[in-house]
């Protein structure tokens, strides 16, 4: 839970979301370990929870996604 670094590489940039196991290509054993680690480490403060707010994705300069407004 102490290296940020290499437990930031399972989680999505913009949601904050941990990513599946059929992204990261672990298996079952070590995506829960991984999945364990990142859950103590936002706890502890080590890492946020969200890393971008949601407003930002509306922006067209951030998310080439046209909404329905």
């Amino acid at each position: 839970y102490n290296s940020k670094q290499l437990l930031s590489q399972f989680i999505s940039p913009f949601t904050g979301c941990i990513y599946g196991r059929h992204i990261t290509g672990l298996c079952g054993k070590k995506q829960k370990e991984i999945t364990k680690a990142i859950k103590r480490a936002q706890i502890m403060g080590f890492m946020p929870v969200t890393y971008k707010d949601p407003a930002y994705l509306k922006d067209p300069k951030v998310c080439n996604i046209k909404y329905r407004e």
